[in-house]
């Protein structure tokens, strides 16, 4: 029996470029990642840190499936938040590292500030651990991009911002160091 009411439909579907409902697709992808991370930091809010991981792992498990990077510094933020907070160094490490690298293959350029911000993060778990010579490589590479950006004229507040957080934490290891004189500078 020929139903006249699907044909109609059909057709319509049949109208519907295959980039519409890719973005369609996209748009849904990204509104659940959005409120993934924001059940997530509410939460942490509430102190629940195994559930906002669990949220959080779940987030990046969609950006996974649909190879997508939408939320991705976001989420390796809080979860590597959350292991450097309850002293997992090498946890946050790992998940650093992960970002840095799944950035970088998505085309994210190494000036990024969320990978410098998180190349930050990681000369300091290497100043703690006393692995000086990454550190000192963590350190300078930052401090190196950030002062190429402003001597480029990104007088942006985000760049500000890194730029003397890594002098800051820079001078921290040197004193850790005893190198006094170099971190007065």
């Amino acid at each position: 029996m020929f139903n006249y009411i699907a044909v109609p439909i059909l057709f319509s579907i049949s109208l519907l470029s295959t980039d519409t409902i890719s973005s369609n697709i996209s748009s849904d992808v990204e509104d659940n990642i959005t409120h993934l991370i924001v059940l997530a930091k509410i939460a942490l809010e509430k102190g629940d840190f195994d559930k906002a991981e669990a949220l959080l792992q779940v987030g990046l498990k969609i950006c996974q499936d649909y190879d997508m990077s939408y939320g991705l510094p976001i989420i390796y933020d809080i979860l590597a938040s959350i292991a450097f907070s309850q002293g997992d160094t090498r946890k946050a490490e790992s998940l650093l590292v992960t970002a840095i690298e799944r950035m970088t293959l998505d085309g994210v350029s190494e000036n990024n500030d969320h990978i410098i911000d998180f190349k930050l993060r990681l000369a300091r778990i290497y100043s703690a651990h006393k692995e000086n010579s990454l550190a000192e490589i963590g350190f300078k590479t930052c401090l190196d991009v950030q002062k190429d950006k402003i001597t480029k004229g990104d007088m942006s507040t985000k760049t500000g911002m890194i730029y003397i957080n890594i002098l800051f934490w820079y001078g921290v290891h040197m004193i850790k160091n005893s190198r006094y004189n170099e971190a007065k500078r």
